[in-house]
């Protein structure tokens, strides 16, 4: 039931004209994802999913997503997790093009690659 109030909360921010594409494209990466996660139930995964997606940011880096965590882990060759530090420093050996790095790491977990 949230997940629908938060889904209706941001209709209704478009609907009024208080969020809009247009407006933020206008805008600087870092002030997109912080306007996002100003969004009732936007958090950090979301902001940068919406990113990569619909903003086409190749810089987004969703660093908590558990797919991503798991394909670092696996070609990384390590046993334990990594920290999300250490995730988001992998990140920055993407500098520029961690969406892409990300798309990239979460086809790597598919049986037919």
């Amino acid at each position: 039931m949230r997940k629908a109030e938060y889904i209706i909360g941001i209709a209704q921010e478009m609907t009024d004209g208080r969020l809009s594409k247009r407006q933020l494209c206008r805008e600087s990466s870092d002030v997109i994802h912080q306007r996002l996660l100003s969004l009732r139930g936007v958090g950090e995964w979301t902001a940068a999913y919406v990113r990569m997606k619909c903003f086409q940011d190749p810089t987004a880096f969703p660093a908590a997503d558990a797919g991503l965590h798991q394909a670092l882990k696996y070609h990384l060759g390590r046993s334990e997790k990594l920290t999300a530090d250490e995730v988001r420093q992998y990140g920055e050996c993407f500098a520029g093009w961690q969406a892409y790095a990300t798309f990239y790491l979460w086809r790597s977990l598919y049986e037919d690659v």
